[in-house]
């Protein structure tokens, strides 16, 4: 769940109880562009706009709670060749 910051800064509470503030609230980026909320992430994570993004979400995805989802979702959203040789493919078995 998104919370609201005494600054007006949008985060979530991770497992660990810790707020991780999101970072992309400026630039206006559409729903569609992010794959947070497929690896177990809140809405506004993990954005997949670029390909240099795509290649973030890949590597980051580590850290999710369903790291296959964010794969899946990188390669249904981002452009062909992006995670080609990602060993995430490989072991969610992605092709």
């Amino acid at each position: 769940m998104i919370k609201t910051g005494p600054r007006g800064g949008k985060y979530y509470i991770t497992a660990s109880g810790k707020n991780q503030y999101l970072k992309y609230e400026k630039e206006q980026l559409e729903s569609g562009s992010f794959c947070g909320p497929a690896g177990g992430y809140p809405r506004g994570t993990y954005p997949v706009n670029t390909k240099e993004r795509c290649s973030s979400a890949l590597r980051y995805a580590r850290y999710a709670p369903n790291p296959c989802g964010i794969a899946q979702c990188v390669k249904r959203k981002c452009s062909e060749g992006t995670g080609k040789s990602s060993k995430l493919f490989i072991k969610c078995n992605i092709k």
